[in-house]
C-alpha cells in the first residue's frame, strides 16, 4: 500500500512538473490534442464531464494564452482560432444531439 502511494505522489509530481514547464509549443500540441480527444467524445460526456472540458478549454483559451500570446506567429495564432472554432462546432454537436433525443423521448 505504501508503494501504490509513493508511486501515486511521484506521478502526480511529475505532472505538476510537466504542467509548470510548459512551453510555447507544448501548449500548442497539448491544445490540439485536447481538441481531438474532445471531438471522439463530445456528444457521449455527462453534464459534470463536459464542465470539466469546458475549463479546460477556458484554461487553453484565456491563461495559457494569455502566457505565450507574445511568442505566437500569425501562423499559431490563426491556428488557436480554428481550434477555438471546432470547439464552437462540438458545442453544437453536443446541444443538437441532446436535442434530438429529447425528442425521442416526446
Amino acid at each position: 500500500m505504501k508503494s501504490a502511494l509513493k508511486l501515486f505522489i511521484i506521478g502526480c509530481l511529475v505532472l505538476i512538473f510537466c504542467r509548470c514547464s510548459m512551453n510555447k509549443d507544448s501548449y500548442l500540441k497539448d491544445f490540439e490534442k485536447f481538441i481531438t480527444q474532445t471531438e471522439k467524445n463530445c456528444t457521449t460526456l455527462s453534464d459534470p464531464e463536459w464542465e470539466k472540458i469546458q475549463a479546460r478549454f477556458n484554461d487553453y483559451t484565456e491563461k495559457y494564452y494569455e502566457q505565450f500570446k507574445e511568442e505566437l506567429s500569425v501562423n499559431e495564432k490563426i491556428s488557436i482560432s480554428i481550434l477555438k472554432s471546432k470547439f464552437s462546432t462540438l458545442i453544437l454537436k453536443r446541444e443538437s444531439k441532446k436535442i434530438q433525443e429529447e425528442m425521442k423521448i416526446k
